[in-house]
């Protein structure tokens, strides 16, 4: 006989699919989330629909949701939207992995 074992290492990561930076004091910041095993964020950027880079943060820990973007673009509010992040992850066992998507910003 012949077995198999595959090991899945859990790597959680949540970045939201949505926020309102509305100064409520709930969801006004867009960041990275994550559990016990991320080390680090290396790379957290925020584009609009036409590929314009309007927030990037490097090297910075999960789960500070002050630390992420706060719906602005040089001091001016972003409107309301579909916008596009890249975030690249590293875990405490040296793995890096790409997070991408879109995140839609409510007013």
């Amino acid at each position: 006989d012949q077995r198999t074992i595959v090991v899945e290492k859990r790597r959680p990561v949540y970045i939201p699919s949505a926020f309102s930076p509305n100064g409520d004091g709930h969801n006004d910041f867009l960041t990275v989330f994550g559990g016990n095993e991320v080390q680090v964020i290396k790379t957290f950027r925020v584009f609009n629909r036409w590929g314009a880079l309007l927030f990037e943060l490097e090297e910075f820990q999960p789960n500070f949701e002050s630390e992420g973007w706060n719906g602005t673009f040089k001091d001016k509010i972003a409107q309301t939207g579909v916008y596009i992040y890249f975030a690249e992850v590293e875990f405490v066992d040296g793995v890096k992995e790409i997070y991408k998507g879109t995140v839609t910003l409510f007013r």
